[in-house]
């Protein structure tokens, strides 16, 4: 949808575009969902909170994980769940890419929006399959 919506052929490659335009991938924004599903449990008293850090505690004691807890789902995406309960979970920057910071510049010209200008044409080759 988004390459439709900025004039793109569909077999542009979106991997770059998707970062020029702040898109979370499905992991990162999973990552961040999970984290704040944990924070917000542990901000209130209640039975899953309770079972929460039972299932923390077993982790932490003899490392023994769940299937299927949201526990597991942190550890298994390489968080702490401590650091989770306590801290705000921030997306870690991407790597510099020339290549995002051309499409970002593109994208925020004023003439992009024309189908034959320069940077629109310009997008679409450095979103071109090859």
């Amino acid at each position: 949808m988004i390459k439709q919506s900025l004039g793109l052929d569909k077999r542009s490659r979106s991997s770059y575009l998707l970062r020029a335009v702040n898109v979370l991938s499905v992991k990162d924004k999973l990552k961040r969902d999970c984290a704040s599903l944990l924070r917000r449990i542990f901000a209130v008293p209640s039975p899953m909170r309770e079972l929460s850090s039972h299932f923390i505690s077993v982790y932490m004691c003899e490392g023994i994980l769940y299937h299927g807890t949201l526990v597991n789902r942190i550890v298994n995406f390489g968080m702490s769940p401590v650091a989770c309960i306590f801290n705000k979970y921030q997306v870690p920057p991407k790597s510099v890419c020339g290549v995002v910071d051309s499409l970002k510049v593109l994208l925020m010209n004023e003439h992009f929006i024309k189908p034959y200008s320069e940077e629109h044409i310009l997008v679409s080759l450095l979103t071109q399959s090859f």
